[in-house]
């Protein structure tokens, strides 16, 4: 609380030299923080100070430096300078004595609150009193209303200014009575106390500490006061969260140059349904008490009800058999076997097997694994499909392979490139769409598999710089009559001009991919599984042995695949899952490959 000149600002010249009219001051109320209700206290004396107020309040808004409003009817109030003003009311008192003592025309305190900068007269007025002594009654017009709108200023801030500004006294010099309404400097003075500074405040990502939980974290403050903020949550509108920041932000109070007493920051956990939603923040905008948007708002995607289960075995020859189990529970026509050991040949056999209508098997090079033997015997297959030459799978293996089915045929070339191109000749007579692929790496191959065998095309494995061998590429989607080829993977896996070698054979050859090789498995998801279903898939994205396994699976239950770090999903996933209605999770590998935090669906 303080007293007469004691209170507001001093306006220096310099900022103000040339100003003329309004310019350089706030034009709009809406931009201001001053909005009072003036309430006259009861008094024989006070109703001729409503048409004086009421001018005075005119010219404020005019000017854009403040809103008050004259309450109609007088109103019992209390004189005392320690009693309590509401918050956005202004006293008026006609009463013959006042706090400031005799020999003045009038009096004001004004109750203020210091702003977030804490620096010093850096304050924000809330509430205020005025007193009008008796001798102002005799005065003329223009005197009454200079005295009324001095008093008036000093309730909003303004202590004396006892020298001209350009050239003008103003309404705020402590004697001269020759300019009864407000001048620029008193303008720019009002302006500069009066302003809204509007929140300030960041929403971080939120994440999804488990199912049906969102964790929203990140921090706010109010330049007009140096309290805490009072920060609202919303999703979709609604309120689900509202409290003051309560956790120590120096980095915003270093960042802003805020006193540290104050927290800034906020950390808030709360339920949300399965859906996508909008995540906005809001703070108290002070002293309007109105809520402002600080910080972007978040669309996210929480899976409520999200389940997970896994398909695993104890090791990748295990996990593989338990993938054809859930694949083809009964029986399967074919079998195609690949390496386990490396990844190039089953790259390219997940699509042939999916098109054939039965599982990839994978074994060692030099020795019949028994799980995958157990698996052979437990579908029956009529034919076996050997992919890649001797240095993968070498004869011995074969030899036991023919003790299972009636026709072993093995499928080679002369390196990985030549074998993926056999096996789709062997495959597909036609298709009309191909998909490409890296064989020198597999993240994009596994994504590249799934989204063909999901519609029924081959993949054909290209090396990642241009060679002789893009040509042959080229020749067989060509043979295969296929209208588009799609190609997976940014040019760091497939040169450009390897792109458009094939494009030179079919015209619609088109880029699939993302900024990695987890949003890479996302655009195959979104370009190239558009049915709604229940569960997708999950793979580990930096290794291979599960993920080469799982295109038949993705074929069958016409779901996609996802690759993941191993510890967490993209944001997108869970996207895609909204999009396509599914709510569960189905992870091909154990913990050491995708942990319990894939499994709960949380976010990277």
């Amino acid at each position: 609380m303080t007293y007469d000149f004691d209170t507001g600002e001093r306006i220096a010249d310099t900022p103000y030299d040339g100003a003329t009219g309004n310019s350089g001051f706030v034009t709009e109320v809406a931009d201001n923080a001053f909005r009072f209700t003036v309430k006259i206290a009861a008094a024989a004396r006070a109703e001729q100070y409503r048409p004086v107020l009421q001018a005075v309040a005119n010219e404020l808004r005019a000017a854009g430096v403040a809103d008050l409003t004259i309450a109609p009817g007088q109103f019992s109030l209390s004189p005392e300078p320690s009693a309590t003003v509401p918050r956005h009311e202004i006293h008026f008192f006609t009463l013959p004595s006042g706090p400031c003592g005799a020999g003045f025309a009038g009096c004001a305190i004004a109750y203020q609150q210091g702003r977030a900068s804490g620096k010093d007269f850096d304050n924000l007025v809330t509430a205020a009193k005025n007193w009008i002594y008796p001798v102002v009654d005799g005065y003329s017009p223009q005197n009454k209303h200079h005295v009324v709108a001095h008093e008036i200023g000093h309730a909003l801030g303004l202590k004396h200014y006892d020298a001209p500004f350009q050239g003008v006294n103003q309404v705020m010099h402590p004697s001269k009575y020759d300019s009864s309404t407000f001048q620029n400097g008193d303008r720019a003075g009002l302006a500069y106390l009066g302003r809204d500074e509007r929140p300030i405040g960041t929403l971080e990502p939120v994440t999804f500490p488990s199912s049906g939980k969102i964790r929203a974290t990140g921090w706010a403050f109010d330049p007009d006061q140096w309290k805490a903020a009072t920060v609202r949550i919303t999703v979709d509108g609604g309120i689900v969260k509202q409290f003051d920041t309560s956790v120590n932000r120096p980095d915003v109070n270093a960042a802003y140059r805020l006193p540290s007493f104050a927290p800034r920051g906020f950390d808030v956990t709360f339920d949300v349904s399965a859906a996508s939603h909008v995540v906005c923040m809001t703070v108290l905008n002070y002293p309007r008490d109105t809520y402002t948007p600080a910080g972007s708002c978040q669309t996210v995607t929480s899976k409520g009800a999200l389940t997970s289960t896994r398909i695993q075995g104890g090791d990748r020859y295990e996990s593989a058999a338990a993938v054809s189990r859930t694949a083809f529970p009964t029986s399967a026509p074919v079998v195609v076997v690949a390496s386990g050991e490396a990844f190039p040949d089953a790259l390219a056999s997940g699509p042939v097997a999916a098109k054939l209508g039965g599982p990839l098997l994978l074994t060692q090079g030099t020795a019949l694994t028994a799980p995958t033997k157990a698996e052979i015997a437990r579908l029956k297959p009529s034919k076996i499909i050997v992919s890649g030459g001797t240095a993968s799978i070498n004869d011995a293996v074969v030899n036991e392979l023919k003790k299972l089915a009636g026709s072993v045929v093995r499928v080679s070339g002369a390196d990985r490139y030549e074998t993926s191109r056999k096996l789709a000749s062997y495959a597909f007579s036609s298709a009309s769409v191909a998909f490409v692929a890296s064989g020198d790496t597999f993240p994009d191959g596994l994504s590249a598999g799934a989204g063909a065998a999901g519609r029924g095309a081959p993949l054909l494995l290209v090396s990642s710089g241009p060679t002789a061998a893009d040509a042959a590429t080229g020749s067989l989607v060509k043979s295969l009559k296929a209208t588009a080829v799609r190609v997976v993977g940014g040019t760091a896996v497939v040169s450009a001009s390897t792109l458009n070698t094939v494009k030179a054979s079919v015209a619609d050859t088109q880029r699939v991919a993302g900024a990695d090789r987890f949003l890479t498995s996302v655009a195959v998801a979104k370009n190239y599984f558009p049915t709604a279903t229940s569960q997708v898939f999950v793979v580990n994205g930096l290794n291979f042995p599960d993920g080469l396994v799982s295109a038949p699976l993705a074929a069958v239950k016409k779901a996609p695949v996802f690759l993941s770090p191993g510890h967490c999903l993209n944001r997108e996933v869970l996207t895609q899952m909204d999009r396509l209605g599914a709510s569960q999770l189905t992870l091909i590998g154990g913990t050491t490959s995708l942990n319990a935090d894939v499994a709960a669906g949380r976010i990277c």
